[in-house]
């Protein structure tokens, strides 16, 4: 018999369809896999997270255009989000939408070792921004 796998669950944006996406997601792995989902304490159905039995972790991220230029902050968030993550020794790191922090921590990760997946619902959609699409591109041509 297999040893279920540890997956943490990333996502550090706070509104649209990422919320839904991500808490629909990690329930439905709970069920297959030991999860612990890392997110933005200001996501938008936070109510819902905290009704859910899932192991949450929620973190101050930067989402306004002075926060994300604070070298303090950010590497703050990076520093206390990877030491966490590695503290539940994921097998798997699972990314859920694109956020400029991911790729920071991404990095921290890929240099310790761990697998990074990302998952991307409708990258495609009409209206998606240029710098969307430029990030889109990279990380599928780099990884």
């Amino acid at each position: 018999m297999s040893h279920l796998k540890k997956i943490a669950i990333v996502y550090l944006g706070h509104r649209g369809a990422g919320p839904i996406f991500t808490l629909r997601l990690a329930a439905a792995l709970s069920e297959r896999a030991i999860t612990k989902v890392f997110l933005s304490h200001s996501i938008s159905n936070y109510e819902e997270w905290k009704k859910e039995n899932l192991d949450t972790a929620f973190f101050h991220v930067p989402h306004t255009t002075r926060e994300a230029l604070n070298p303090t902050q950010i590497f703050t968030l990076r520093k206390t989000m990877c030491s966490k993550i590695k503290e539940f020794h994921p097998d798997i790191c699972l990314f859920t939408m694109i956020y400029p922090m991911n790729f920071l921590i991404q990095h921290s990760l890929k240099k310790s070792g761990y697998k990074i997946v990302s998952i991307i619902h409708d990258p495609f959609k009409v209206g998606i921004v240029f710098t969307d699409k430029f990030i889109l591109y990279y990380k599928i041509l780099i990884g």
